[in-house]
């Protein structure tokens, strides 16, 4: 009976699937016949004049220039951290680093195989 639930709930997974799918299809196809004849490019340029595109491009990046000094800071304070200690000190904090990630990644198979998956025989 198990087995029947799972495999209607697949049924409806896969039909709303191919429903979403055809949509898509229908829109890109849409989006090409736009492109083609040149409305989607004019359309955008009445939209924005070219101050406001030049704004957004410059704060585009500045955010790109933001993110990339913050990931460089974020990695040398972590380097400054590991060089304080000392070297029985690393070995531990990278291994607790390593146990932390595979903890961390465990339960994340595929929404499929955690639905087949065989159920272990309870021990009495």
């Amino acid at each position: 009976m198990k087995m029947f639930g799972r495999i209607v709930i697949l049924g409806i997974l896969l039909g709303w699937f191919s429903f979403s799918d055809a949509m898509h299809a229908q829109s890109r196809s849409m989006k090409d016949i736009e492109r083609r004849s040149g409305k989607a490019e004019s359309s955008l340029k009445k939209a924005e004049s070219k101050k406001v595109r030049q704004s957004k491009e410059k704060t585009d990046k500045q955010k790109e220039k933001q993110e990339k000094d913050y990931e460089k800071a974020k990695k040398e304070d972590n380097d400054r951290r590991m060089e304080m200690q000392s070297p029985e000190t690393r070995k531990q904090m990278k291994e607790a680093h390593e146990k932390a990630e595979e903890n961390n990644n465990r339960g994340k198979e595929s929404f499929f195989k955690r639905l087949f998956k065989r159920k272990k025989p309870k021990s009495r």
